[in-house]
């Protein structure tokens, strides 16, 4: 049994719309690289707290270092991520 070929998805139309509309294009440009590294920056931060927090309840509930048991890491960062 074979499987069918999985047609690949293009981008949509919109996501495409918004790097070919002159104006977002030129505000994108303008940010430059401290854009980029202001953007880097808050995602670090935002996940250095993400796993600090995880650490700690997985930590409280399971009395272990989170890294014996990850299974319940992972699960608790997620959980907090999406929070």
């Amino acid at each position: 049994v074979y499987a069918e070929a999985v047609p690949t998805e293009r981008p949509s139309k919109a996501k495409l719309a918004w790097f070919s509309d002159p104006s977002k294009r030129k505000r994108l440009a303008s940010l430059g690289t401290a854009g980029a590294l202001s953007y880097w920056f808050m995602k670090l931060l935002k996940h250095s707290v993400i796993v600090a927090l995880a650490w700690y309840i997985s930590a409280r509930r399971t009395g272990l270092p989170p890294l014996r048991t990850y299974p319940t890491f992972l699960a608790t960062y997620a959980t907090v991520y999406v929070a």
